[in-house]
């Protein structure tokens, strides 16, 4: 059963609650009980990036499938770069969107984004989030499959630096598929040309503006099943401003210069 499973892994020090590391271990009830449940909500989580989701037919990354993003995860200091602030920005989405509440896992270290990323975007949703850490890749790939089948998952990011077969991407799928989750899977770059059942398949790579202040990341999607988008393309700007109470918000928007561009080709199509 998937919750005695995840029990096993508190037990076994092999998983954290974002709050605190002991606060939430004898509290399994809620979870159990969750489990069985069957979630209604909305069918696709979007990106909060007006252009981009409506530019995918379902507005946004669908639930009851996987989803890779390629990218050579490296940190600096307390930032996380794409697709970590990319990802985290989804799930904030997702959280918000959703009517009832489920949990969200991070398995492997490499895919943790950093406790100041956490603070800023999840902070009414804490309860909610957990980090596992798996001692080797077999383990991790049964973490991932385990936690996606669940109907109490709202959403799994992993890392997978290995290669995957075709065969364990079909299990990843199935498993979103019979938990209704959504499942965000972070690729090694050098894996890109292999077969994959994901339902998308993005790459985000650097990108350099001269007169960009923010950090900038190009978002290309490489492939997603259904109806194809007409945008494939975006540049993503990281943005920082202070509310009226002088707290940091972070948030994504496109680079000005690429939202100039979408107008001009729209306006383009609209005169054809």
């Amino acid at each position: 059963m998937p919750s005695s499973a995840i029990k096993a892994l508190f037990n076994q020090g092999l998983i954290w609650h974002a709050q605190s590391s002991e606060a939430r271990k004898d509290n399994y009830t809620e979870f159990l009980q969750k489990d069985e449940k069957n979630f209604s909500g909305p069918l696709s989580a979007p990106f909060g990036i007006e252009e981009i989701d409506r530019s995918l037919s379902s507005k946004g990354l669908e639930y009851g499938n996987t989803h890779e993003f390629f990218y050579p995860l490296i940190k600096i200091g307390n930032f996380s770069p794409a697709p970590l602030f990319l990802l985290t920005t989804l799930l904030r989405n997702a959280f918000l969107s959703q009517k009832e509440p489920r949990f969200v896992f991070w398995i492997g270290k490499e895919s943790w984004p950093s406790s100041s990323i956490v603070q800023h975007l999840f902070k009414e949703f804490i309860d909610l989030i957990f980090f596992i850490d798996p001692p080797d890749s077999k383990a991790a790939f049964w973490a991932t499959e385990l936690t996606l089948s669940s109907p109490a998952t709202l959403a799994t990011v992993a890392c997978c630096n290995t290669p995957l077969t075709l065969s364990q991407t079909k299990k990843l799928s199935l498993a979103a598929r019979k938990g209704g989750s959504l499942g965000f899977i972070i690729r090694n770059p050098e894996h890109i040309n292999q077969s994959s059942s994901a339902t998308s398949r993005w790459l985000i790579e650097p990108s350099l503006a001269p007169e960009a202040l923010s950090p900038l990341w190009s978002l290309k999607l490489l492939k997603i099943k259904g109806a194809r988008s007409l945008e494939t393309k975006w540049i993503i700007k990281l943005s920082n401003s202070f509310d009226e109470d002088s707290q940091e918000k972070i948030s994504l928007h496109l680079f000005s210069d690429m939202v100039d561009g979408y107008s001009s080709a729209k306006d383009r199509k609209k005169r054809a």
